[in-house]
């Protein structure tokens, strides 16, 4: 398992764009030779040429090769969850060549085999000796990582230990989707289980909040400055589930028909229904609804959208057309998700 680290100074993306179509002219002449070096254990000689193209792309981008499933070898450049990198690491993977029998690629790391050793200065730790501990909680789980040889690592060591053991057993996606909190511990505890029956236990979880591979929705009721608040999001709100999405557009849209309790009445519902399905329409490829925020006679749309498309503009003018009073769009760069960070579960 070979992991490269992090420099400082963010590429623009003009950089970053003519550094990806270099990356893959440099791969298309060195993509035998370096099959050919893992197979010989010469790996090492392109150690420095691949990380000096990663890094030229972006320094924060860290990069791996591994074995494949559907192919012998896979190489990942990840964003090692970093929001703000998540759409370059997927503008790589675009351009990649298509996977055959020797390579295939990855912007996020996959689950893979957990008979992997990790050798460390202080410890060498097989993965599959490796216990967790997952506590349901919300829709997701927190998870405690054990292994009696945390006893004499940093804690630093540990958190990187923990992350690359759920990594292996879950897949990164799974890990920043669904995991809440990650802890480690050199101690198992009595509800510990071997890190291989993980998966299993997110599956029932997945089951019950992402059915049919759809996110489920989930209401919210609050209370707020102006009264009862009452929110309709996606269960999971994580900006790992579209990368590219990373504009915030909050569309304030006021509505005449309104509850005692400031919600809207069935004549307004239907309206508004109809308002966010023809809004889906207009960003469908390029933006989503993740969450609906409704409290005293006001209802706030909040979408995501490629920033690089003409989304915004385009939920601009299709609110025009809204006859229960002035529309507000307000619009802020946040690949993070954080304008709905309150809504998380």
């Amino acid at each position: 398992m070979g992991l490269f680290g992090r420099r400082p100074k963010p590429r623009t993306p003009q950089a970053q764009k003519a550094a990806i179509a270099t990356f893959w002219n440099w791969w298309d002449q060195n993509a035998q030779p370096i099959a050919d070096s893992i197979a010989t254990g010469e790996l090492e000689r392109f150690i420095k040429p691949m990380s000096a193209r990663v890094h030229a792309i972006d320094p924060g981008l860290s990069w791996e090769f591994s074995a494949g499933d559907s192919s012998r070898h896979q190489l990942t450049i990840t964003a090692e969850g970093d929001p703000q990198l998540r759409r370059t690491a997927r503008q790589w993977l675009r351009e990649a060549p298509p996977a055959d029998q020797t390579w295939s690629f990855h912007d996020l790391r996959q689950a893979s085999g957990l008979n992997a050793t990790l050798q460390l200065d202080e410890a060498t730790l097989v993965l599959s000796e490796i216990t967790v501990t997952a506590i349901p909680v919300g829709s997701g789980l927190n998870v405690t990582v054990h292994h009696p040889a945390f006893a004499g690592l940093s804690d630093v060591m540990q958190a990187q230990i923990s992350a690359l053991a759920l990594d292996a057993a879950l897949g990164e996606e799974a890990v920043e989707l669904w995991i809440g909190t990650i802890e480690h511990t050199p101690t198992a505890t009595a509800q510990a289980i071997p890190l291989g029956e993980l998966s299993e236990a997110l599956a029932e979880v997945i089951a019950e909040y992402m059915p049919d591979g759809e996110m489920a929705w989930t209401m919210l009721r609050g209370t707020g400055p102006r009264g009862l608040v009452q929110v309709l999001c996606l269960t999971r709100l994580a900006s790992v589930q579209s990368p590219d999405f990373d504009q915030h557009v909050a569309i304030t849209v006021p509505f005449s028909d309104i509850t005692d309790e400031g919600l809207a009445g069935e004549a307004a519902l239907d309206e508004l229904r109809a308002f966010s399905a023809h809004l889906d329409e207009i960003v469908e490829g390029s933006g989503r609804l993740v969450a609906e925020e409704t409290s005293d006679g006001v209802r706030i749309l909040h979408y995501y959208v490629d920033s690089t498309t003409p989304a915004p503009e385009q939920l601009q003018v299709a609110t025009r057309g809204w006859r229960q009073g002035a529309v507000e769009i307000t619009t802020s760069l946040d690949p993070s998700w954080h304008e709905v960070a309150a809504f998380r579960s």
